[in-house]
């Protein structure tokens, strides 16, 4: 039987693999995967979130529109498991993977360095420097976010809607 990986494994994998990885979260930006840049891992997870979640339950674009914290995302992966979805181990770890980095809500403000590197698509560096400045004014919005110095604004605004601030 198929099984969805922890939490804790799911980002330990994602760490050792996806750091740097171009985030997309815009309906369109998932479907638009051919551009010039589009990561190749991203694109392979999706075209197996495309292939097992899209091809007899429901549509991909569904996902698109749904931000969740990341135990959210598994209990919903692991639901449609329990339906029947059907997908070998390898297949769950790409949805779960690619749902964390394109998907998943995340708090700014308590987020572990390395989650905060995965999902912002920042540098260790990047992420250890919003820890680091957040441990002396928490943030409370974007523009806050962007006084960090070297972010990349375009992504950030890409991720605008999966970022809290409590």
């Amino acid at each position: 039987m198929s099984h969805v990986m922890t939490a804790g494994a799911g980002r330990a994998l994602l760490a050792a693999f996806f750091l740097g990885t171009v985030a997309l979260a815009s309906a369109a930006e998932v479907i638009a995967f051919a551009a010039p840049g589009a990561n190749p891992m991203l694109v392979r997870q999706h075209a197996t979130l495309q292939g097992v979640c899209g091809s007899k339950c429901h549509r991909v674009d569904l996902f698109a529109s749904a931000s969740k914290g990341y135990s959210e995302w598994h209990e919903t992966v692991q639901k449609m498991v329990d339906l029947g979805a059907r997908a070998t181990d390898e297949q769950l770890a790409d949805i779960m993977d690619y749902l964390y980095q394109t998907q998943t809500l995340i708090d700014v403000n308590k987020a572990e360095p390395e989650d905060l590197a995965i999902i912002l698509g920042v540098s260790d560096e990047r992420a250890r420097m919003i820890v680091f400045r957040r441990a002396r004014k928490k943030f409370t919005s974007l523009a806050d976010l962007q006084s960090v110095g070297g972010l990349d604004l375009v992504r950030l605004k890409k991720k605008a809607a999966l970022l809290v601030f409590q």
